[in-house]
């Protein structure tokens, strides 16, 4: 009994152990991301001692028909100040291969958007926008944001 109470716990322990500080993900309704649609986020930093790495993920389906991916993030703290940061990264590469953690015909990829950067304590809201010239971009399931501690 002992020695599988010790591996519970292990386990338990090892999977807690990570530097995610906020981890949300925005669902598009019928695989579109329409470009009046930003999703939003909000997070709270409570140890400022730390630096911070922002990321943003995209999930999408086979079929994504741009090579790249350009948006926009808006970061707003408390006291309203804010900082823009626009993003571009490929999805396809040179050789019209999808990029990303694959799983059947759904894509995974995370891009590092800022990277050690201070974030004083407090709530944070987070604006992502795409920016493409199109009204919409197809066969895109979730945008997310990630903030981890920086390493």
């Amino acid at each position: 009994m002992r020695p599988i109470l010790l591996i519970i716990f292990s386990v338990i322990v090892f999977f807690s152990c990570t530097n995610s500080v906020f981890k949300e993900y925005h669902e598009f309704a019928l695989l579109e991301w329409k470009q009046d649609e930003t999703p939003e986020f909000e997070f709270e930093i409570k140890d400022d001692t730390t630096n911070y790495d922002i990321y943003f993920t995209l999930r999408y389906v086979e079929g994504f028909p741009y090579q790249n991916m350009i948006g926009s993030i808006l970061i707003t703290d408390e006291n309203k100040n804010a900082s823009l940061k626009k993003f571009k990264f490929r999805v396809v590469d040179q050789n019209k291969e999808y990029i990303g953690d694959v799983a059947g015909n759904i894509f995974d990829i995370e891009t590092l958007l800022i990277k050690d950067t201070s974030l004083v304590k407090g709530k944070y809201k987070v604006t992502i926008e795409q920016t493409t010239a199109l009204p919409s971009l197809a066969f895109v399931m979730d945008a997310g944001l990630i903030v981890k501690k920086s390493e």
